[in-house]
């Protein structure tokens, strides 16, 4: 078992998911090094994230799984992907950036602003949980991307690592304002990003040893479905809402070109 937990695809995996963890640690430093958070470039940030992960999608996913599987299982196996990560994001809570940064200028009586960090404090620690959780099937994710070629491992892993910046702002926001503690803020940005690590250490106790490419480029349309998801739900909407309509179309295109040229320099990649 443990020579199957260090083979090079593993290990490869392994190494590319802490990349894409260091993404939340990251989103957490930009917020505290920056306290006046700028809503318009965390927007441009979501669209080229989306961008990135649509490319992947129809250039990348999609033709793989065609190649080897159905039609109709691609579909399957993809809307599977989308429900299964809408009923993870069930359980992620909504977090009220906005609302968190005007409130800093607010005037309250101690008792009740004490009051307040609490309860900022417990939305910030619940909303670090439910990213956590969030993460976990990201990191599936690259370990399946990885096992199929290191191509699709390094290009995945770059569309979750700038998918993961704003998510590390949502962890670190609250944490940090209610504890005043930059160190407390970032270690709970780390430790929510290492579901990411965990969930290849669990692929690989728990996954064949040997499985066929079909089993594989199903999963993998299930993670088209995942990232369409993502897309769809989370980063088209935090990128017209904070940066307007323009700038968002902008970045989305900005990011498809960016894994349109990430991909055509790997094609060699196996």
């Amino acid at each position: 078992r443990a020579s199957k937990m260090l083979d090079s695809n593993t290990t490869q995996a392994l190494l590319l998911s802490y990349v894409a963890a260091l993404g939340t640690t990251v989103g957490g430093g930009i917020i505290l090094a920056f306290p006046r958070l700028n809503f318009e470039q965390l927007g441009i940030l979501a669209g080229l994230a989306a961008g990135l992960m649509l490319s992947m999608i129809f250039f990348e996913l999609i033709p793989e799984a065609l190649e080897s599987i159905s039609f109709n299982l691609t579909n399957a196996c993809f809307f599977s992907g989308i429900l299964f990560f809408a009923a993870i994001v069930r359980m992620v809570p909504e977090q009220n950036l906005e609302l968190l940064v005007s409130s800093r200028g607010g005037k309250a009586g101690k008792g009740k602003l004490s009051k307040e960090y609490r309860k900022i404090l417990l939305s910030g620690v619940v909303t670090a949980f439910g990213i956590t959780l969030h993460n976990f099937p990201e990191g599936l994710a690259i370990f399946l991307a990885a096992k199929k070629s290191t191509k699709l491992g390094l290009t995945l892993t770059a569309a979750m690592t700038l998918h993961n910046l704003p998510e590390g702002v949502a962890v670190a926001l609250p944490i940090y304002f209610a504890t005043k503690s930059r160190w407390q803020a970032l270690k709970v940005c780390f430790l929510s990003g290492l579901a990411e690590p965990l969930a290849v250490v669990f692929a690989a106790f728990f996954f064949p040893a040997s499985v066929s490419k079909t089993a594989v480029d199903a999963m993998l349309a299930g993670v088209a479905g995942i990232m369409a998801f993502l897309v769809f739900y989370e980063l088209l909407p935090h990128a017209v809402k904070h940066s307007g309509f323009d700038r968002a179309v902008f970045s989305i295109f900005s990011g498809m070109a960016v894994m349109s040229c990430l991909l055509s320099a790997a094609d060699g990649m196996r």
